[in-house]
């Protein structure tokens, strides 16, 4: 029964994230709101928003104007499931369950607001640091610990930022220093270089197949997001 309402839960509730990071940036209301189309605003029924059915059931086109429904809300809400009940397996309910949950989620936030909208809220990062210090406090994690890995993040990452700031974000360099200071600095940095080398493969493949332009800003947090959780997949 667990699993059950662990795949539903977890597949809702990917749902609701990537409406409100599609909103949030563009100040549209999210909550107490009817499901519309992305392309023609067109209300949608209940039976066309239900998460991974309704994507195979329309064949992956909006049933109204018959456009494509972006391959990323199915992707997500399928994967999604799959990785919470891994978490759950590793680690039942325990901190470090929550722990990943809740990076997870917000990292799938920053991924959807950052491939759109090249933008990551600083409302939203504040609110994940709050989030992820309720719970190290709920669980009566070790608060040493915690400033000495908030002091060596920050020294790490703030001299990366000046030293290649034309490389990389501010955004993505607080995301950094968060996970890396809740995750531990270790798993932060394995975190950090994978992102970098997967981002340096695929945009040196996507300038040799000439799809992008050499000096062309992309989004980086898709990145973070993979990093993530590979990292934290095979550290466990």
């Amino acid at each position: 029964m667990i699993y059950f309402l662990i795949v539903i839960y977890s597949t809702i509730f990917i749902s609701f994230i990537q409406v409100a990071a599609e909103c949030l940036p563009t100040n549209k209301p999210f909550l107490f709101r009817f499901s519309e189309c992305n392309y023609c605003k067109k209300t949608l029924p209940i039976h066309q928003i239900i998460p991974i059915f309704s994507f195979l059931f329309l064949k992956g086109k909006s049933k109204c104007c018959k456009k494509s429904i972006p391959i990323s809300y199915f992707l997500l809400e399928m994967l999604t499931p799959v990785y919470i009940l891994f978490l759950y397996q590793q680690f039942s309910f325990s901190y470090e369950f929550f722990l990943c949950c809740i990076t997870y989620y917000f990292l799938a936030f920053f991924f959807i607001t950052d491939i759109l909208y090249m933008y990551i809220p600083n409302s939203i990062i504040i609110l994940f640091t709050i989030t992820l210090l309720f719970v190290y406090c709920l669980f009566d994690q070790p608060i040493v610990n915690l400033i000495i890995s908030v002091g060596v993040s920050m020294i790490f990452y703030m001299l990366f930022f000046l030293i290649f700031r034309k490389g990389i974000g501010l955004g993505d360099i607080k995301l950094f220093i968060i996970l890396s200071s809740f995750l531990g600095f270790k798993t932060g940095y394995y975190i950090f270089f994978l992102a970098i080398l997967i981002g340096t493969i695929i945009l040196l493949i996507a300038v040799a197949a000439k799809k992008i332009k050499k000096n062309k800003q992309v989004p980086f947090v898709p990145y973070i997001f993979t990093s993530f959780m590979l990292i934290s997949v095979l550290l466990n």
